[in-house]
């Protein structure tokens, strides 16, 4: 990157660092003190040198005594401690199945769970499927209503177009009509305007809609 009129190569633990500097910063404004302890949640297909690298980003933002938890776990950790119900000591456990889809990847993972008890039974996991690839349909689909100019589409226009793609995405999840998509100037005086509905949007994304399917048999 182009750091103060220099490129400057910057590792991930390095990036991770900055992060975690400002969250110290932040939090610490916000609690009145400083952080003696933290756990930090990593994705559960982390290998131990991925692990390590998190642990190596805390060393440089100087935070120390630092605990690691699986997403999974954590998400289930939280489901037991806020949910209310959960079966007694004595009764038998409840199973309960937690999909985690997130930007670049899916986590599914099945617990037992009891009011003594959280037992992971089962994980599966894609590393390269999540929300982008749902994007990535939207993107292709509005891209191609653009017309015969949409190779044309600068940089810019394709950031546009990718931010659009999320927010119809999200509307898309709760309405079954047409999303409206309009885009002014997208390349030069030409607009995008169109609408989404859902059930075209699901046959688009039906092979990655099957992946996630399978990840949960």
């Amino acid at each position: 990157v182009n750091y103060l009129g220099k490129q400057t190569r910057i590792y991930p633990e390095q990036l991770l660092a900055m992060q975690l500097t400002h969250l110290i910063t932040f939090t610490e404004e916000y609690i009145g003190k400083p952080l003696n302890m933290v756990v930090l949640n990593c994705p559960s297909y982390y290998t131990d040198n991925e692990r390590q690298a998190i642990l190596d980003g805390c060393l440089i933002a100087h935070l120390n005594n630092v605990s690691l938890l699986d997403d999974m776990s954590a998400i289930a950790l939280c489901y037991g401690f806020y949910v209310k119900g959960l079966p007694s000591t004595t009764e038998s456990p409840r199973v309960v199945l937690f999909i985690c889809i997130g930007y670049t990847s899916t986590q599914i993972a099945a617990f037992s769970l009891r009011r003594d008890l959280v037992k992971l039974l089962k994980l599966t996991y894609r590393r390269n499927l999540g929300g982008r690839d749902f994007d990535r349909v939207l993107f292709n689909q509005l891209k191609s209503r653009f017309g015969e100019r949409s190779d044309e589409l600068s940089h810019l226009a394709q950031f546009r177009l990718r931010d659009t793609c999320q927010k119809v995405k999200i509307k898309l999840s709760a309405h079954n009509e047409n999303v409206p998509v309009r885009l002014d100037y997208l390349v030069d005086n030409k607009h995008l305007n169109t609408n989404i509905r859902r059930p075209d949007f699901e046959d688009q994304y039906s092979p990655e809609a099957a992946e996630v399917q399978e990840l949960t048999l």
